[in-house]
């Protein structure tokens, strides 16, 4: 991993500073995500390719935004140095490459 990569992994875990580069360049600035919410979520997943070859993919910061024991979103950077055309799609690979969890029931919604 080049030192840069590293140091923006290192400096974006940090839930208030996460939230701030959503809350400032997704949500207009205003204070959308609570940083206190965040936990850090798994980066690796596995997939098997067209030919059953196996891999492993990182990403590289992940966040989940929970309240309680539920987890109601969650929130993905990819550092770049260079324009990368195909990051949206190696973004929805990793998607669709995470393990799944039991889908729980959302109580605090239901009346």
């Amino acid at each position: 991993m080049a030192e840069k990569d590293r140091i923006e992994k290192v400096f974006f875990q940090h839930p208030d500073v996460f939230a701030d580069v959503f809350n400032g360049n997704v949500f207009g600035g205003r204070e959308a995500i609570d940083p206190s919410k965040l936990t850090a979520s798994e980066t690796e997943s596995q997939f098997s390719d067209h030919q059953g070859k196996h891999h492993t993919q990182y990403r590289d910061l992940l966040m989940e935004y929970k309240e309680g024991k539920q987890t109601l979103a969650l929130f993905g950077i990819e550092n770049q140095s260079k324009i990368d055309k195909m990051m949206p799609v190696r973004v929805l690979n990793y998607n669709i490459a995470m393990p799944s969890r039991p889908a729980q029931e959302p109580r605090s919604f239901i009346r």
